[in-house]
């Protein structure tokens, strides 16, 4: 199920790269930018396998990152819910 692929993958943010993994392969690795200016504040995933742009929107409160992108070449969404060409993810970062 897509709940369980889910639980055994994790985004690790370093610089202005990103992986995602599931168990130790690498799924998908990329850069991301952010605007902090931007209400929501912004980020933009550049997939390096596919090397397309990805918007977003992203709130962060020092625990927990909440991200909403677009996906299949929609525009950035403008609020934290899935749906209409938009996928939303609540990520839980670790130190």
């Amino acid at each position: 199920s897509p709940a369980a692929i889910l639980k055994q993958c994790r985004y690790m943010f370093q610089g202005e790269k990103y992986l995602l993994k599931r168990g130790d392969e690498t799924v998908e690795e990329g850069t991301f930018t952010i605007d902090a200016t931007k209400k929501p504040a912004e980020i933009d995933f550049k997939n390096g396998n596919a090397n397309q742009i990805v918007p977003g929107i992203y709130a962060f409160d020092g625990e927990t990152l909440k991200v909403s992108f677009a996906t299949s070449g929609n525009d950035r969404p403008t609020e934290f819910k899935g749906g209409n060409g938009n996928a939303f993810i609540v990520l839980k970062l670790a130190r």
